[in-house]
């Protein structure tokens, strides 16, 4: 009897949350029912694998921002929209003194729009910009997206935008 010599076997083992994959990095709602004139947050947590600095081969967040409208040009391989939000810089005039960013780049990216208008109904756009410490910098052209319709104003007053929002976003259920 001839015996054939064992090759060495490589085997990988996946468990839950140990490879984590961040697509989309942020988790928000999909949809969101506002009125005219009321004050709309949009709450926003990052997924875990971004929320990690002891692991340094994870992606870290430059900078973020929020849009109106958002849309891929692929001419100038850029997001385009109204913007809402940019980390560091200017935003639509339209929206000045009306858009606050509830969060920061570490674990929260709520945002909240006060005096909201009928025009403002559609849909709205998070890019967060990463970088991974192990790789070429380089931004990751993410886009999540949220629905908002933006319905006649309401019969009773809503209430008036706080400087905070307490949030919670179930997390999601292994599969």
């Amino acid at each position: 009897m001839h015996h054939l010599p064992l090759a060495p076997i490589s085997v990988t083992l996946l468990f839950p949350g140990f490879l984590c994959q961040c697509d989309p990095p942020v988790e928000v709602p999909e949809s969101l029912i506002a009125w005219t004139g009321a004050c709309l947050s949009i709450p926003c947590r990052y997924q875990s694998c971004l929320l990690n600095p002891r692991r340094s081969n994870n992606p870290t967040i430059n900078s973020l921002a929020w849009y109106l409208t958002p849309g891929y040009d692929p001419e100038k391989k850029n997001f385009s929209g109204t913007v809402l939000y940019k980390h560091s810089a200017a935003i639509s005039p339209d929206f000045a003194g009306r858009v606050r960013f509830l969060g920061e780049l570490e674990r929260d990216c709520s945002l909240q729009l006060s005096d909201l208008q009928a025009s403002e109904n559609g849909l709205y756009g998070l890019r967060p910009i990463t970088s991974n410490p192990r790789q070429k910098p380089e931004e990751r052209m993410w886009m999540t997206k949220i629905s908002v319709n933006v319905m006649g104003k309401r019969e009773s007053p809503g209430l008036p935008c706080r400087n905070s929002l307490k949030i919670h976003i179930p997390p999601h259920p292994l599969l």
